[in-house]
Formats: structure tokens, C-alpha cells, sequence
């Protein structure tokens, strides 16, 4: 004869509610990373910022020039805030945004420019209705990354599946890929261990063994300050309900 758990009468069965509160016990007892996963995800407890993911990853176009951008937070289907260069914003009345890892994922959509910054070359956009799903809100770095610091970049590929590459911080607003860095790239978030540490926006204009991979980027610190004046809740994940 068999032995366990199986569904019939006068049994207890995997699907019962009795059983499946002995394996939830169980797991605790055996594991306390198990109790993270039952109470933040199967029952809703996990609000913080979730783990980084491919959708995170935008590409963006505007005119005749192409780049990458962030998602700062989105909210089911009532749209997403997206983070990227300046520059590349050529025609800032026509913006179009493609995400990375969805179900639409190879459609443009159009973005709205809510603020743009030269000197810090940032520019933040709303694309309506854009990211139907869960709650996206990125998660942040406390400062800006020191010298000699391990970052890594995510980057919009044209055919949509976004590319991580590794990098070191060498120093404020410097790194140097692991390969070369090309058009293309501008607008994409460097992080530090799943956190937003800054955005690429260029190469130095100087030659050099490594010139090719060199990038900057603006810190956190710097788009702390350029979302503060004006547009703080995306930094809360709290958007107003007017931009819903």
C-alpha cells in the first residue's frame, strides 16, 4: 500500500486548508528565508521597492536619436515615470518609449517630457497607460558611488531584450565598462547591487587604452536633486492622482 498524502474521503489533501497551514509551519521551522517568501508574496506583505527586473529597461526614441532609459515607478495600467539623458530628447514634442519584458513589448509608445535639465542632463517622461501589471517602484542607492566601486549598467537593446553589463566606478560621475560602450547606451541606469546609483550620458572626449569604455553619468545625489524640485513623490513611489 502507498503511503501519504492523497486526496480522498476521510483523508487530508494537499488542497486542504489544514494541510497547507502544516507545510507553511513546517517551512518555517526549517527555513527563516521561507517566512520572507510566504508573507511578502503569496500574502501581499512585500510594499518596498521589488526586485529589479527586465522591464525596468526602456528604450527611447525622439527624432533621429535612440537611447536607453529607467523606469522609476509605474502603477498597474495608469502609466509609468521613465528616466533618461537630456540629450537625447533631438524633438521633445515627440517622444516614444518601447519597455523591455512585456506582452506589448515591441510597440512604441508616446512619452511626455514633465522635466528636462541640460546641465545635469536629465530629462523625466510619463507614458500613459503604458506598463499594465504589479507595482513597479525602483529601488534607490543612499549616495553616489565612491572610487574603485563595482556597477553595472542595463541597457535597451534595438531588437527589446535589455543587456547588463559590468562595470567599475573609477571616480565621481566615471566608470570604465568590462567592453566598449556605444551609441545607444546614453539614458541607461547604473546600479549598485539592484539599486539606482546614477544614468550614463556620455564618453570623455579624449583618447587613451580605455577610452572606449569610459562613461559618465550623473549620481543619484545629482537626480535626487532634479526630481526634488517639483516631481519628489517619484522618489516615494507616491505619484498624485492628476498624473494617474
Amino acid at each position: 500500500m502507498r503511503r501519504g498524502i492523497c486526496v480522498g474521503r476521510g483523508r487530508v489533501g494537499l488542497g486542504s486548508p489544514m494541510t497547507r497551514v502544516g507545510v507553511f509551519m513546517l517551512l518555517v521551522a526549517i527555513s527563516p528565508g521561507c517566512v520572507a517568501l510566504f508573507s511578502g508574496n503569496l500574502f501581499g506583505g512585500n510594499r518596498g521597492p521589488v526586485p529589479l527586473r527586465p522591464a525596468s529597461v526602456v528604450r527611447i526614441q525622439s527624432g533621429r536619436a535612440t537611447g536607453s532609459g529607467c523606469l522609476l515607478y509605474s502603477e498597474h495600467a495608469a502609466g509609468a515615470y521613465v528616466l533618461t539623458a537630456a540629450h537625447l530628447l533631438l524633438a521633445p514634442d515627440r517622444v516614444l518609449c518601447r519597455f523591455s519584458s512585456r506582452s506589448d513589448g515591441l510597440s512604441w509608445r508616446s512619452a511626455r517630457v514633465l522635466r528636462i535639465e541640460s546641465r545635469r542632463d536629465l530629462a523625466l517622461l510619463w507614458v500613459p497607460r503604458a506598463v499594465p501589471g504589479d507595482i513597479f517602484r525602483v529601488a534607490w542607492a543612499g549616495s553616489n558611488p565612491g572610487r574603485d566601486v563595482a556597477v553595472y549598467l542595463f541597457v535597451a537593446h534595438e531588437a527589446g531584450a535589455p543587456r547588463r553589463i559590468s562595470a567599475r566606478a573609477v571616480a565621481p560621475g566615471r566608470l570604465i565598462a568590462d567592453e566598449p560602450l556605444a551609441p545607444g547606451m546614453s539614458g541607461a541606469g547604473v546600479f549598485r547591487e539592484g539599486r539606482l546609483a546614477g544614468v550614463l550620458f556620455g564618453q570623455p572626449r579624449r583618447g587613451g587604452a580605455t577610452a572606449a569604455r569610459e562613461g559618465r553619468y550623473t549620481g543619484v545625489d545629482e537626480i535626487r536633486a532634479f526630481l526634488e524640485a517639483g516631481f519628489g513623490f517619484v522618489i516615494e513611489g507616491t505619484p498624485p492622482a492628476e498624473t494617474r
